[in-house]
């Protein structure tokens, strides 16, 4: 009876690697200028330049920053611009952010994405995205995982600030994402299947970038974007704690 108690535990704390992983955070407020290589926050890697020509990335410090004068800024200018940034979270997380879409979403899709592996592209190794695009209007969010979705916030979406909030599990290939303007008191969401990225495998790759992009291409169309948290999902915990038990109760067993 202890062996298969024994094996039961072990495979449940086998199947919660996110739980041991570093948290990532990133609020901006400890950076005085901002350029591709920096890093700032806990727990994230540098700002790592994707594709685009012409647009970049800086600090924005003026009336659009989102919290405490200063946040993230990607410009398209001519070619647009994606970055990205790497985490640890393994399989199953919470990713909660902010953006305001100073931006007319007349060209081509804005916003950011959850990868599985880096590549040289915004979409490469993509589990979810989601944003402004012009086929979806203004009022609003993008959502594309294994089947594209809309998230309707029931009005302007364009220069407000949006709370995001996407719990994903990649072992399940599932997510739940919430949209709400920032201030408003719960999430409009959507429910569905990340994409697949491991070739028709069962489940998907890890979240291992956060990825941020601007093809809006033109002057004046800027993407800003802050408060960006990744930690454990809730349930990880909780399976942990499930296998501890049970690892308690072989001790017990055996002193017995």
């Amino acid at each position: 009876m202890n062996k298969h108690i024994k094996a039961f535990a072990l495979a449940l704390i086998a199947a919660t690697p996110f739980a041991f992983a570093t948290n990532g955070s990133d609020d901006y407020q400890s950076y005085s200028s901002l350029a591709y290589g920096n890093n700032g926050g806990t727990g994230l890697g540098a700002h790592t330049y994707l594709e685009g020509t012409g647009g970049g990335i800086y600090l924005e410090t003026g009336g659009a920053a989102i919290t405490g004068g200063k946040s993230m800024g990607i410009y398209s200018s001519t070619g647009g611009q994606a970055l990205d940034r790497s985490t640890s979270p393994g399989a199953f997380g919470i990713y909660s952010v902010s953006a305001r879409f100073n931006l007319d979403n007349s060209v081509a899709f804005s916003g950011l994405n959850l990868k599985d592996t880096q590549g040289s592209t915004f979409g490469t190794g993509e589990l979810i995205s989601f944003g402004l695009t012009p086929g979806t209007g203004n009022t609003s969010i993008f959502v594309a995982g294994s089947v594209n979705q809309t998230i309707s916030l029931g009005s302007e979406i364009r220069g407000s600030v949006i709370d995001f909030q996407l719990t994903f599990n990649s072992t399940a290939a599932t997510y739940t994402l919430g949209a709400k303007f920032s201030g408003a008191g719960s999430y409009t969401t959507v429910s569905g299947s990340l994409k697949d990225t491991n070739g028709g495998a069962a489940g998907t790759g890890n979240a291992n970038f956060l990825g941020f992009g601007n093809f809006n291409t033109g002057t004046s169309q800027n993407l800003i974007v802050d408060n960006i948290v990744i930690v454990p999902e809730p349930s990880a915990f909780a399976l942990l704690g499930i296998g501890g038990l049970a690892l308690g109760f072989i001790a017990r067993r055996r002193k017995a």
